[in-house]
This record gives structure tokens, sequence and C-alpha cells, in this order.
């Protein structure tokens, strides 16, 4: 099996792209710029270009049996500045078109919590009206119409809504429900979300349905 990860070099599409290998999982990794890519391994692939260039998107996506969307919004101000606000929704836009000409169907999409009434009226009020409406509104309507893209496409996906991402681990089991109940401590550690999308890869499973993750202490 052969998976392309889009934002390899990003916190968690570097996890992913470690676990998979570790896994005996080939990985072809989309990435900006190949000098952040720090891991070499033979069964690694590492090509450059943009999600927002249709033409790299439709020339890397050959050769494999499963798409990882694992491409975030910015959170540094001199990043914000340069990257586009539509990002995730025509990034996705050229994904699913370039995996219709090649006949491939699996596609794993990260969202987040928040994103969408149905998730942002669960989570808790200061993420609710002050982080998700205030601070991060125009990166959560991009990723809304990013999975509205994906819903209304022939792709066998997988779309993901992890609560706030963490590195820590520490007694944690990972829940995964189509409705979660949130609290202000709701977090989802990265290598837990990564073994998780490796894990519905190879068994196929949550096809065609939207999922929210979190760790349940």
């Amino acid at each position: 099996m052969k998976v392309f990860i889009l934002g390899g070099t990003g916190a968690l599409g570097r996890i992913v792209t470690n676990l998979a290998l570790q896994k005996g999982i080939e990985v072809k990794a989309f990435v900006r710029n190949p000098a952040k890519m720090n891991v070499q391994h033979p069964k690694l692939e590492i090509v450059q270009g943009s999600i927002l260039n249709e033409t790299d998107v439709s020339n890397a996506i050959k050769g494999v049996d499963a798409v990882v969307w694992a491409i975030g919004h910015e959170n540094k101000k001199a990043a914000k500045k340069i990257m586009s606000m539509d990002t995730c929704s025509r990034g996705s836009h050229y994904v699913i078109n370039a995996m219709n000409m090649v006949g491939l169907k699996r596609f794993i999409a990260v969202s987040s919590w928040g994103v969408g009434d149905n998730s942002r009226k669960r989570t808790p009020l200061f993420f609710r009206h002050f982080i998700f409406r205030l601070i991060l509104n125009k990166e959560f309507a991009d990723k809304e119409k990013q999975e509205e893209i994906i819903r209304s496409s022939n792709t066998n996906y997988t779309i993901i809504k992890p609560s706030r991402l963490t590195n820590k681990i520490k007694n944690c089991k990972l829940q995964v429900k189509h409705k979660l109940n949130y609290s202000h401590f709701s977090n989802t550690p990265r290598v837990l979300l990564a073994d998780f999308i490796l894990e519905i890869i190879q068994d196929n499973s949550f096809v065609r349905e939207t999922v929210e993750v979190s760790c349940k202490n």
C-alpha cells in the first residue's frame, strides 16, 4: 500500500508519515519545501508542489492507494499573511478532480472540531464564541466549505474532526463517535490521530462518514 500525504512537513503530517513508514506502508509526501522533510527512508517518496496548483496536484497523485489531507491553516502571523484563505476548499477540489482522473477513491481528510454549526454548538463557550467565531472564523469558513466539497464528491471519504491537537499521549484513550460532548480539556494527541488515520485506511472503515475524535482521560 502507498499513501499520498498532503502536508507531510506539518505537525500532523510529519507524524503520519513517520508512523506509516514504521508500519511498512509506502509514503508519497507532497510538500512545498522538501528541505523541511528531515526524514529519509527507502519507502518514502518526496514530491514538491503547491496544493493550490492543480497541475502539481494531478501530476503527484498518481501511483497511490489512498490520500490523507493533513494540511491546516497556519497559526503564525507571518505565515497567515501569505497563505490563501481558500487553501482547504480549493485544494480539496483539485485533489478530488485528480483522484477522479486516476480512479482513486480513498480520501481521509482531517478537519477540526467546531467546523459547522452542528459541531460548534457542542464546543465550550470560550471556544465557540471567541476562538472559533472571532479568531478562526475565516479558516473555519474555508474548512466548512471543504467538508461540503468532500461530502458531495464520489470519493470513499472519511472526514475526521479532532478536538484541540496536542503532542501529549499520557492516560489517553481515543474515543471516536459521530457526535462527541466536548469540554475545555478536550484534546487529541497527534500520534493517536495518526494511528487512527492509518488504521481506517487499512481496514477501510468509516467510509463516507464524518467522525469526531478526542481523548478520553
